[in-house]
């Protein structure tokens, strides 16, 4: 029974935990950098698009929706219900200070403040897109009834797919703690259903060659939302009434359909007690249940500090796989990557460089991404009877020891299925071993340079705790980019170096021209100049330049990490 009040206590709620939200990115300038920055310029850029064609693009008119916008709307929507499912699964599916404020408020209070919350996170987040489409809809229809229309479609779509992710959420949240078989067997389950629903999602947008048809989901009334965005451009677009009037009303019903089912869902996740896995078939010797979660043997010429730092990575791996969460995006790159080439015919061309590439980028991840974070409790002990460099070859055992072989026998046989060269494949098994040696070496020194010590989320367990996202994405930056240069040099120079020529010539200068500022002539020579270097000139000046900066990087890094475990100082 929901208390007098129950609306305001939950916008109140909502209120300051997205005020904690603005404190915490403010305070974590990389995150808010890499979380907003993307939005914001693509913002900027579509605002200085606008200005630049304002005049060409005025009196633009005779446009009719089609199903196939309408379908590529409602699967943006499902794709925000995973993502906001995953999220509350994976960090939010508690209430901070739970006992406090379930006692003072009603779960649909706090449910509510949960949505109230996400919503605001997510208008803002989409702000800079919004306020770029409103202005587009002004001054080119010049129609004031835009200010009103987009930011209800904007609104009405940002509520019904977070209520939506919130309810599937918390339903998920309560299977993997009320019903034994899955929540024994929540990571196989778990993943499984993450690479279902991805590769499914990037299949239907990506693959076989120009994408699924989308337009079969065009009667889904989430994606009629786009008919209340053109309902205020006085016709200019030409969208449908009913399928307008539809979305509201189908929008309506899922806020108030959602609030009330998440209410009932979380009183029984919230007020409930979990149910315990039979651990009668757990072994009670020591030695076995050791020997059981840390099965992967280590030469004998490893010392042993080094080995028992490499076990326990190894073992805290394999007692809490969650930890590994953030390796499904990569996981579900390649294996999409994969899919697609096959479904194209292409597998024999495309999987030996994908796995050249996406091998060392995941392998390179499992173990020392948050080295410090990970020790917990344990870190001062660590730093006070193991040296540096011991525990820094420690963290680099398992994936130099396990993931060089991995990926280099992978990626041969791939290239065996191929129709490369066996030269062409003797250097993308080069490339597979060079970038895992590099990966492996940096990533201490990054997790080491961004640590994190606390949980990313009330709810979670402060025994799982994910690298900084900042950390992920230098190190994926890192290891993709170079990666997808030697894999270019090596299969398609002249592909490479048009694309490189348009990157760094013709792109700049586009966008110069686009504003009409000065520095277009320049940046044209630029592109000129970068055509006219010669093939195998490019391949073994700038493949060469990539591998010894890599390795020079790998070194720094390497002696970076040990004299920053060295220097560390236990707070």
């Amino acid at each position: 029974m929901a208390e007098s009040g129950w609306l305001a206590h939950a916008w109140q709620m909502g209120w300051f935990d997205f005020k904690r939200t603005l404190s915490g990115m403010w305070d974590d300038k990389a995150r808010l950098a890499m979380t907003v920055g993307p939005m914001v310029f693509i913002g900027a850029v579509g605002l200085a698009l606008l200005i630049a064609f304002a005049d060409e693009l005025q009196g633009f008119s005779g446009v009719a929706l089609t199903d196939g916008a309408r379908g590529q709307v409602a699967m943006f929507w499902v794709f925000g219900v995973y993502i906001f499912t995953n999220r509350l699964v994976t960090q939010r599916s508690r209430v901070e200070a739970e006992e406090l404020v379930l006692t003072a408020v009603s779960a649909r209070t706090a449910a509510v403040g949960h949505i109230v919350a996400e919503t605001l996170r997510g208008l803002a987040y989409f702000a800079a897109p919004i306020v770029v489409l409103t202005a587009a809809g002004f001054i080119i229809f010049g129609s004031s009834g835009v200010f009103l229309t987009i930011p209800i479609a904007a609104l009405t779509f940002v509520m019904t797919t977070i209520i939506t992710g919130t309810a599937v959420g918390y339903s998920i949240a309560w299977l993997l703690t009320h019903v034994k078989f899955v929540r024994r067997y929540k990571t196989i389950i778990g993943g499984a259903a993450v690479a279902v629903v991805m590769g499914g999602y990037l299949f239907a947008v990506l693959g076989p060659t120009e994408g699924m048809n989308v337009s079969f989901m065009s009667w889904v009334p989430t994606g009629w939302v786009l008919d209340v965005g053109v309902l205020g451009v006085g016709g200019a677009i030409k969208g449908s009434t009913v399928k307008a009037i539809g979305s509201l009303v189908t929008s309506a019903l899922i806020i108030v359909s959602g609030i009330f089912a998440t209410e009932r869902i979380t009183s029984g996740y919230w007020f409930s007690e979990p149910v315990s896995i039979d651990d009668a078939d757990e072994p009670t010797d020591h030695s076995e249940r050791s020997f059981r979660l840390s099965p992967l043997p280590f030469p004998g010429f490893i010392s042993q500090p080094t080995r028992r730092v490499s076990e326990w990575v190894i073992l805290r791996s394999i007692r809490d796989p969650s930890r590994l969460s953030y390796l499904t995006l990569p996981a579900v790159v390649v294996f999409d990557a994969g899919f697609i080439a096959y479904s194209n015919g292409a597998l024999d061309v495309v999987l030996a460089p994908v796995l050249a590439i996406g091998l060392p980028w995941i392998l390179s991840e499992i173990a020392a991404m948050n080295p410090l974070g990970d020790e917990g409790s344990m870190l001062p002990m660590m730093a006070a009877t193991i040296s540096a460099r011991q525990y820094v070859h420690g963290l680099l055992v398992p994936g130099l020891l396990y993931g060089l072989p991995i990926a280099g026998v992978l990626t041969a046989l791939a290239g065996m299925i191929s129709s490369y060269s066996p030269m062409e494949i003797a250097g993308l098994v080069g490339i597979a071993l060079y970038l895992t040696l590099v990966a492996v070496t940096i990533a201490p020194a990054l997790g080491m340079a961004m640590p994190r010590f606390d949980a990313i989320s009330i709810g979670r367990s402060d025994d799982v705790l994910p690298p900084r996202v900042s950390t992920i994405v230098i190190h994926s930056v890192s290891v993709v980019v170079p990666g997808a240069l030697l894999g270019g040099l090596l299969l398609g120079p002249e592909l490479t170096r048009t694309a490189l020529s348009f990157i760094f010539g013709g792109l700049p200068a586009l966008v110069l021209g686009l504003l009409d500022v000065g520095g277009v002539s320049w940046f044209e020579q630029l592109m000129n100049n970068i055509q006219a270097i010669d093939v195998v000139t490019l391949r073994y000046g700038l493949g060469g330049g990539l591998f010894a900066g890599g390795l020079l990087v790998a070194g720094i890094c390497y002696r970076n990490a040990i004299s920053r475990f060295e220097k560390y100082e236990p707070q």
